[in-house]
């Protein structure tokens, strides 16, 4: 496949339309694919301004008519495609027999990251610069190359009171337990 099936231009396009940080390379191995990334020793500044442009560029890079993008490809949105996103989910501690030692919370909260991250990637999916990359590479390559994943970007702590194996009262804070923001990653 070109890219401009994909609805990317060359350098010869409309400025506003030009590409900006998207590279693909195809070897001799058919499954080994690169894509160029942005240089670790650039400045903070620069690479917070690039993924900017990558994000607010997208919906505008990538024209939405049909016919100008493959047929397994539609705008996030469409029916029956959630996007990644957090969705509810109540843990109770006697649902997993812990009621025994664990004295409070009876359960929390939890929630659970889910949903498609499709073509295009929006600023609410919190998507780092590999999903976006790896997104665009998966539209050229989809056989190949996965969609990004939707998982916590987000996570906080959990204070737990618990019956220790000597029967003491004990009070422990446990990291990551509660699933405040999803993103494609």
């Amino acid at each position: 496949k070109k890219l401009s099936d994909c609805g990317l231009v060359d350098f010869r396009g409309k400025e506003e339309h030009r590409p900006f940080l998207v590279s693909f390379y195809q070897s001799g191995d058919e499954d080994e694919i690169l894509a160029e990334q942005i240089p670790e020793d650039d400045e903070p500044e620069t690479k917070t301004g690039i993924l900017e442009r990558v994000r607010r560029g997208l919906n505008d890079l990538f024209p939405r008519a049909s016919g100008m993008l493959p047929n397994s490809y539609s705008p996030m949105g469409a029916k029956n495609n959630a996007s990644c996103g957090r969705r509810p989910l109540y843990i109770g501690f006697k649902d997993l027999g812990w009621n025994d030692w664990i004295l409070a919370p009876a359960g929390y909260r939890a929630a659970y990251c889910d949903g498609e991250c499709g073509f295009p990637l929006h600023d609410k999916m919190n998507a780092s610069n590999h999903a976006i990359i790896q997104t665009l590479v998966h539209m050229i390559n989809p056989d190949h190359i996965p969609q990004p994943c939707c998982a916590p970007v987000r996570l906080e702590p959990l204070k737990v009171l618990y019956l220790d194996e000597r029967s003491n009262i004990i009070m422990k804070t446990y990291g990551n337990m509660i699933v405040k923001h999803c993103g494609c990653q």
